[in-house]
């Protein structure tokens, strides 16, 4: 039973989702869109074309072009940020979902972020 233990708590550190880090520099391609209920998948080099680059500082997610978003709320490991325009949804496993207020729902870009090096 502690082997089994033992062997569960290792491979749950193993396999445990990624989360976004402060201070830490992100690049996020996209990977889909949803518009109206309906999904369009982003091709690899379109997805390069355009990276989406953050960094988290204090209560503040920044993009590179300066665009600044402020913390709004944590559910489990959901953080949400949002400006006047725009909210983004910060998942685990390093998923980020970007959505237009205006666009009420039916215009969703997703992406996946890695660490910047």
């Amino acid at each position: 039973m502690k082997l089994l233990l033992t062997l569960l708590l290792f491979a749950s550190s193993i396999f445990a989702s990624e989360n976004f880090k402060k201070n830490t520099d992100y690049i996020c391609l996209n990977t889909h869109t949803v518009q109206q209920g309906k999904t369009y998948d982003v091709k690899m080099e379109d997805a390069l074309k355009n990276p989406f680059e953050i960094i988290l500082k204090d209560d503040k997610l920044i993009t590179k072009d300066k665009v600044e978003f402020t913390f709004k709320m944590q559910r489990g490991e959901m953080l949400s940020y949002s400006n006047q325009d725009l909210m983004l949804l910060l998942q685990g496993k390093l998923s980020l979902g970007l959505i237009p207020k205006k666009a009420k729902g039916s215009l969703q870009y997703y992406f996946q972020c890695k660490e910047d090096i």
